[in-house]
């Protein structure tokens, strides 16, 4: 199994930072960023029920397929996983995911291929009942791995 790297935002006051050193350091890794309610530590699973469901899709089938082909390249594959605090995000409006200019979270999980955050067509998916959207995004990681 590829082993992509993966690397934990525990509130929004650190993403910004987090994202920029990642692309800083790692040039022509392909960056991803999945928005995912946290886990209760005494279940191991997230208040988020999506979330529940998207993060074995995202880590154990899309981002190991997208790494081995990275790893073709010589190129790394990073997940920033960015964690959000129910409590915090449930009813705010101005939560910082949602008011970020370039996440623009609407709803949670939501995954971004962050080298093509304005790519309508594959750099974002808000709903993960939409499998065309993770096969665009596949085709889109992969083609920017392939550059």
């Amino acid at each position: 199994m590829s082993a992509f790297e993966e690397v934990i935002v525990e509130t929004p006051a650190q993403f910004d930072s987090t994202v920029q050193s990642q692309v800083n350091n790692n040039p022509g890794a392909l960056v991803f960023v999945y928005v995912t309610g946290k886990k209760d530590t005494s279940t191991g699973k997230s208040w988020c029920p999506d979330c529940v469901v998207s993060e074995p899709i995202v880590t154990e089938d899309f981002l190991p397929e997208v790494d081995r082909e990275c790893k073709k390249k010589g190129l790394k594959t990073i997940l920033v996983k960015a964690l959000v605090e129910r409590s915090e995000y449930k009813g705010n409006p101005q939560y910082p995911y949602r008011t970020h200019p370039d996440l623009r979270v609407k709803s949670i999980p939501t995954f971004i291929l962050w080298n093509a955050k304005d790519d309508e067509k594959g750099g974002r998916i808000d709903n993960f009942n939409d499998l065309d959207r993770l096969d665009a995004m596949r085709v889109a990681a992969i083609k920017i791995a392939k550059q």
